[in-house]
């Protein structure tokens, strides 16, 4: 199949891979070139033997067992075709690999073809404490948003928006019941007027009225806002893999607005989580919305190539919308192309991976646990300390890196990229796995907020995968 496709298919293809996604080759006869030199790239990036091929038997470095690789983000199974129907041990470790199974499952499965129940179960009773549903505990395998999209706007919010402070709000509210009430009836029969009564409320009630509009626009801001988080995921020699871009839209008045798409996916963030604790009193108050803005996006050019993205979005109603992409970003300022060993020697390159930024953050993940060498990942915004009112909203850097076990995630770490409207391949990260760490750099520049990973592993093998 290889060999039919054009060059330009093929780097697609292995671009799509390297930013996370799974590919098996099953090899007969000889190899084609384009397959060739994949494997062989794979292998040089992973640290696995180089491929030799035979003119006869295809490769022979596949022998009887299939090659298990890693090319950036994503994972290459390589096996010759005429033993594929084989179901010993050595073929369970394909679905092991290219499923991204997590490491505390991988050696039940290549042992006896079945994941390990008692431990999911446990896994999901013990998150589902903490996560989504305190009361089901039953293992299941159903989607389940992570609840980051409060924090995640939080965290992106213009720094000159604010609300408006409770404090005034009540002076104003007191200033107007004492002049619709003592007020009115004091000052009017002082001047024998109470008839007018019925003409002095309404003009202070709409009075009242245009201060607080004018108030609210005063915190709230008249001006369109766009704030990005920028995810950059990198391979060796610093090679760009994918990039992720949150965008956090906020207008100060209803409007349509366009965004330019260059060889990447734009989609619209699913709602679900908006409200924090209580989801679903947010989703009634956007069914009320339904009918004054309709937010369905318009799609002009050809996608994904280059088209433009057009939607309405309404006053002081702050969306997420996303784009992938695999290929570098503009004025990108950070850039990870040191290939480190262990997690221990980041910490003397740390000002290095920001540029010297003084406000940087630079930390790693390992068993799912983040480790901070440099800065504090939520101090990279500009109003942290309205952030810090928010429950939960230093959390977001977490269930960006690395699933919850809950659900389908209890048994695999993550899924290829897809670019859709949930959040759900864009973590990266096994925390089951003591032999992987994923290295974070962030910098906050402009209206962006950009944050680097890349994914090292200090052996490449699960436990019971060749």
């Amino acid at each position: 199949v290889l060999a039919r496709l054009k060059d330009r298919q093929l780097a697609a293809l292995e671009r799509w891979l390297r930013a996370g996604g799974s590919l098996l080759l099953l090899t007969e006869g000889p190899v084609p070139d384009q397959a060739f030199a994949l494997i062989a790239r794979a292998a040089q990036e992973g640290g696995a033997p180089a491929p030799v091929r035979d003119a006869h038997q295809g490769l022979a470095a596949a022998g009887e067992h299939p090659s298990l690789l890693y090319a950036g983000l994503g994972r290459l199974a390589v096996a010759p075709l005429a033993q594929a129907l084989d179901a010993g041990d050595a073929w369970r470790q394909l679905p092991v690999h290219l499923w991204n199974i997590r490491c505390d499952q991988a050696a039940e499965m290549v042992a006896n073809g079945a994941w390990n129940r008692a431990l999911l179960e446990q896994t999901h009773s013990t998150n589902a404490q903490n996560t989504y549903d305190q009361y089901d505990r039953t293992v299941s395998f159903a989607h389940h948003d992570l609840s980051i999209n409060g924090p995640m706007t939080n965290v992106l919010m213009p720094s000159q928006i604010a609300i408006i402070p409770f404090s005034i709000v009540l002076i104003t509210f007191v200033v107007f019941i004492l002049i619709i009430g003592p007020g009115d009836w004091l000052v009017l029969g002082w001047l024998r007027a109470r008839r007018f009564t019925w003409i002095v409320f309404p003009l202070v009630a709409i009075s009242f009225t245009v201060f607080m509009v004018r108030m609210s626009r005063h915190y709230l801001g008249g001006a369109d806002h766009r704030q990005h988080l920028e995810i950059v995921d990198f391979g060796s020699e610093g090679a760009v893999l994918r990039d992720e871009r949150i965008e956090l839209v906020f207008t100060g008045n209803s409007t349509d607005l366009a965004s330019d798409i260059h060889d990447g996916l734009w989609a619209d963030l699913n709602r679900t989580g908006q409200g924090g604790s209580n989801p679903y009193s947010y989703q009634r108050y956007r069914q009320q919305q339904t009918s004054e803005v309709n937010s369905t996006p318009t799609y002009d050019g050809a996608v994904p190539g280059s088209y433009r993205v057009t939607q309405a979005v309404g006053q002081w109603d702050p969306r997420l919308r996303r784009s992938l992409s695999f290929s570098a970003p503009a004025d990108m300022p950070l850039k990870i192309s040191r290939d480190f060993t262990d997690p221990s020697h980041v910490a003397a390159a740390a000002s290095e991976l920001v540029g010297g930024d003084a406000d940087g953050f630079v930390g790693y993940f390992q068993g799912g646990q983040l480790t901070s060498v440099l800065g504090q990942i939520e101090t990279l915004s500009g109003h942290q300390q309205v952030h810090q009112q928010w429950e939960g909203n230093q959390q977001w850097i977490q269930p960006l890196s690395c699933h919850v076990q809950t659900g389908w995630f209890a048994l695999c770490s993550r899924t290829s990229p897809a670019g859709g409207s949930t959040w759900e391949d864009i973590p990266v990260h096994d925390p089951t796995d003591k032999n992987q760490w994923l290295l974070i750099t962030a910098v906050h520049a402009g209206d962006s907020l950009w944050v680097a990973r890349r994914l090292y592993r200090l052996h490449h093998d699960h436990p019971g995968v060749h």
